[in-house]
């Protein structure tokens, strides 16, 4: 039994044989809808074209992880507060991800309230969560699908904040046990995190360019897998 009718578009949620599902391909003749739970990096590329149509799209590449590169463009709209993510950045990771329900973004700033929680070690930005990143699993009770990081990229930045350089790894670690299995971190950062093959599929790389003499960031998946 289904709930949904012709209208339904490409990254719809629907209700398919009982099951909560996505429609990733939709033409004339047929109609493909996937478990939330099932949904392989094929899968989020087609997404995310549907979501963009007008950009380049996003390839997966001989080792299964999904690859491109992110031109953001001139729009500097953002909420003023230094270091906030770039306009526009939010809705493109997130159509990748529509099967993540629960959210953790770990070194939020100045992200507004919303329907995920909020870990940042100031207590003047309002955080849900009011602690150092490396010590967080001792405070998050619940386990999430997936959690959003952007650290300090440098110790300027870090002093800029008011705050202490992460050690990455550190963050990286607390990541992995706040997570449920199958969750991913989706990291913005300059530098890519080092990371356990044993903990991590490293399962996403995209290059983002904001505009002209601004820092080149890469955003970095990690899709959790049980250690061996």
């Amino acid at each position: 039994m289904s709930n949904f009718t012709n209208d339904a578009k490409v990254g719809e949620k629907v209700i398919f044989s009982g099951t909560e599902g996505i429609i990733v391909f939709r033409d004339a003749a047929n109609t493909i809808v996937k478990s939330l739970n099932m949904l392989e990096s094929h899968d989020r590329i087609a997404l995310y074209s549907n979501a963009f149509p007008k950009f380049e799209p996003l390839y997966l590449s001989k080792t299964g992880r999904i690859e491109g590169l992110w031109i953001m463009g001139n729009n500097y709209k953002t909420s003023g507060y230094y270091g906030a993510y770039p306009h526009g950045y939010l809705p493109r990771i997130q159509s990748l991800f529509p099967d993540c329900k629960k959210i953790i973004h770990v070194c939020s700033g100045s992200l507004p309230v919303g329907d995920y929680t909020r870990v940042d070690v100031r207590p003047e930005v309002n955080p849900e969560i009011c602690c150092n990143a490396e010590e967080m699993s001792g405070l998050v009770l619940e386990r999430f699908d997936i959690a959003y990081v952007d650290v300090p990229y440098s110790a300027e930045d870090a002093e800029h904040y008011g705050t202490v350089m992460l050690k990455r790894k550190k963050v990286l670690e607390e990541c992995y046990k706040i997570l449920k299995p199958g969750g991913w971190v989706i990291w913005l950062d300059q530098v890519l995190p080092m990371f356990s093959k044993k903990k991590w599929f490293f399962g996403l790389a995209i290059g983002m360019v904001k505009s002209t003499n601004h820092r080149v960031r890469g955003v970095f998946g990690f899709k959790k897998v049980e250690a061996i």
